[in-house]
């Protein structure tokens, strides 16, 4: 169903407005419309055109859609009624949130190296573990979001109307916990990321063995290491490779000096607390989502300062980071709805111009010709690759048989930069580059369209400019990113297989 149809199909049926596109995901695409007869903007999910073939997604998207619509709790976006279209592909309604979300507050204090407090931390994460409690308390049979992360925490603006100063979405991949799983057993639902690591079972890295079931003990784990990623500005699945995240993970180091040092004299305690809640052994970790927090509010001796109520909390960015720009938010992970999105910032909040990103992640762009850029130096032969870091964690794009055919080399890095591999095909072409550290990697990437793709194994972030594709792998630790450029980037970055 294209959007022509889309938009007839909600006039007739829902008396709708299609006004636009918000985001598009493994699962499906986000819409904002307006009911006219309630006269408001809600989120539509429509899922995608797969689930219409699938006899068994429908039975469980018709099951789940009514089990969630049931769901009450100040920190859970509202889903108000769900339908399919005429070729039955399902979609469904949920509460449109005026906001930012967590994924882009936090990389914001990236720039300023400015982590949360525990403070901070915990009232922006104490309405989602009670929402996490009470879905997983859920009768008769809990409810598992499976896709808890920064992205899909959303913190309404002011003027929002919104009670809770953060609420959880994206329900597009949640189950009943008794329910039968009707998923690939080799496909992992959820964002690596923030997986624990009882989701995967040891055996070859170059493939996820099956998979166990989720319980609420791997959502708990997932808010530990958004708590971990908060207080120290660190993802923990930057602490380990791809090898041990999967199969031989540990308890991720949490480095207390990375802290605010107004905190740091608690660190011991601290660090006790977010080892205890990721434990790679679920039963050892805390009972419930809020026993966590409460736990970390005890390490630093502020249980009768703190709001712990799920209601509206108070502000807690630092005075040189309220003026954040907020955008419309759905129940949906992808920020394209706002035109012009800082990805890369320098110190001080300020981006660079793009005079001086572009070339800093393209080394040997030479001249823009008929809609594509131009590489000097090319290899005339298909020649291998040498043994590179690149190389290992890309085998299908630079490995012994290139992604489409594609003429590789080997180019100087600049300064930031690792290594850099370049490539080119018939009127387009790529680079990919190793950074040193994130925080080179989000300087060198331009002001642009900013999407998310996610195939439900992994997630990468998309900034569309001047018809170039600038692709950031989630899963890579912040250090690599790509560029692809040609008259057909925009459908290549649905295709590029780097997960």
């Amino acid at each position: 169903m294209n959007r022509e149809e889309l938009a007839e199909h909600l006039r007739s049926r829902q008396n709708a407005e299609l006004l636009g596109a918000l985001g598009q995901g493994g699962m499906g695409t986000v819409w904002a419309v307006r009911k006219n007869d309630l006269q408001r903007v809600e989120a539509l999910k429509v899922f995608s055109s797969e689930t219409a073939n699938d006899a068994n997604q429908k039975v469980r998207f018709q099951q789940e859609m009514r089990t969630l619509a049931s769901l009450r709790h100040p920190a859970i976006v509202e889903i108000f009624n769900s339908d399919v279209t005429p070729e039955g592909v399902p979609y469904f309604f949920m509460r449109y949130v005026e906001g930012n979300d967590l994924h882009t507050e936090i990389n914001h204090r990236k720039t300023q190296n400015q982590p949360f407090s525990v403070e901070q931390t915990v009232e922006i994460l104490m309405p989602i573990a009670s929402a996490l409690d009470y879905l997983h308390g859920h009768k008769p049979d809990p409810i598992i979001h499976r896709d808890i992360k920064p992205a899909n925490i959303l913190l309404p603006a002011e003027n929002a109307g919104q009670q809770s100063p953060s609420v959880l979405t994206d329900f597009g991949i949640s189950i009943v916990e008794r329910a039968t799983r009707l998923t690939s057993p080799y496909m992992l639902i959820g964002t690596e990321s923030y997986c624990a690591p009882e989701l995967f079972q040891s055996g070859n890295s170059d493939y996820l063995e099956e998979l166990i079931n989720p319980t609420p003990a791997t959502d708990n784990y997932a808010l530990g290491l958004i708590a971990f990623e908060m207080l120290i500005l660190v993802g923990a699945r930057q602490t380990r490779t791809t090898e041990q995240w999967r199969f031989n993970r540990g308890v991720p180091d949490f480095d207390v000096s990375r802290m605010l040092p107004s905190e740091q004299p608690y660190g011991a305690k601290i660090k006790r607390v977010i080892e205890k809640q990721l434990d790679p052994i679920p039963a050892n970790r805390y009972g419930g989502a809020q026993d966590f927090l409460r736990a970390l509010v005890e390490a630093v001796g502020k249980t009768d300062s703190l709001n712990l109520d799920v209601g509206r909390a108070p502000k807690t960015a630092p005075e040189e980071t309220k003026e954040l720009p907020l955008t419309g938010r759905p129940g949906e992970y992808s920020q394209q709805n706002r035109p012009k999105t800082r990805v890369g910032r320098k110190r001080g909040g300020r981006s660079r111009s793009k005079a001086s990103i572009v070339p800093t992640l393209v080394l040997l762009v030479a001249v823009s010709v008929g809609g594509y850029v131009a590489f000097n130096k090319m290899q005339e032969e298909n020649g291998d690759i040498a043994t590179t870091n690149i190389s290992r964690e890309f085998p299908k794009l630079v490995g012994e048989n290139k992604w489409r055919g594609y003429r590789c080399e080997n180019v100087e890095p600049g300064d930031g930069q690792v290594e850099s591999v370049q490539c080119q095909g018939d009127g387009e072409g790529m680079v990919i580059t190793q950074f040193t550290n994130q925080e080179t990697l989000d300087a060198s990437i331009p002001d642009g369209d900013v999407s998310r793709l996610s195939n439900g194994i992994c997630e990468i972030s998309k900034v569309t400019l001047e018809g170039n594709e600038y692709l950031i792998p989630n899963h890579k630790n912040g250090e690599f990113a790509l560029l692809l450029w040609g008259n057909r980037a925009a459908e290549r970055a649905t295709e590029v297989p780097v997960c």
